[in-house]
C-alpha cells in the first residue's frame, strides 16, 4: 500500500469517525406525517387550526430548530406554541400546531420547513468554526382559502 492510498483511506474515514464520536453513530432523519396541511375555507378574520407531526426516523437524537414559514403568503400562517429548539430522540415524534388567519379573501399557500442537526458539533482547530454533522430538513406545504360567507 502506498502512502497516497493510505492518506486517501484516512481522509474518507474521517467523516464517519466524527459522526460516530458525536452521536454514537447515525444521523437524524426527519419525516413529516403529511405532505401538506389544508386549512380549508374560512371567512376573513376567522381562525383555522391545523397540526402536523414530525418524527425522527434516524439513528441519532435531533435538535429541531423553530420551524420557519416561507412563501409569498407566509404572514397568514403561524406556528402556535412549542418550545424551540426541541430535542427529538430516535423514533420519537412531536406535534406542531399551526394557525391560519387571513384578513381578506383569497387563496393562500406557504411552506413550513423544519431543520434539525445532531445535538453535538465538532469545533475546528482554527478557533470559532464548527460544523454540525448529520442534519435533516423536511418541508410541508400549507394551503388555505378565505372567502366571505355565502361566496361559492
Amino acid at each position: 500500500m502506498t502512502f497516497r492510498y493510505f492518506l486517501l483511506g484516512a481522509v474518507l474515514a474521517v467523516p464517519g469517525l466524527l459522526t460516530a464520536c458525536v452521536s454514537g453513530g447515525g444521523a437524524p432523519d426527519l419525516v413529516a406525517s403529511a405532505a401538506f396541511v389544508d386549512f380549508g375555507v374560512i371567512a376573513p378574520g376567522d381562525l383555522a387550526e391545523g397540526t402536523v407531526s414530525i418524527s425522527n426516523a434516524g439513528a441519532a437524537a435531533a435538535e429541531v430548530a423553530l420551524p420557519t414559514i416561507s412563501g409569498v403568503d407566509d404572514s397568514v400562517f403561524e406556528v402556535v406554541g412549542g418550545t424551540w429548539p426541541a430535542t427529538l430522540e430516535p423514533g420519537g415524534s412531536l406535534a406542531v400546531d399551526l394557525s391560519f388567519s387571513p384578513t381578506n379573501e383569497g387563496s393562500w399557500t406557504g411552506t413550513l420547513s423544519f431543520g434539525a442537526g445532531l445535538s453535538g458539533a465538532i469545533s475546528g482547530g482554527g478557533g470559532g468554526s464548527s460544523a454540525t454533522l448529520g442534519s435533516s430538513v423536511v418541508s410541508v406545504a400549507l394551503i388555505a382559502r378565505s372567502e366571505a360567507a355565502g361566496d361559492d
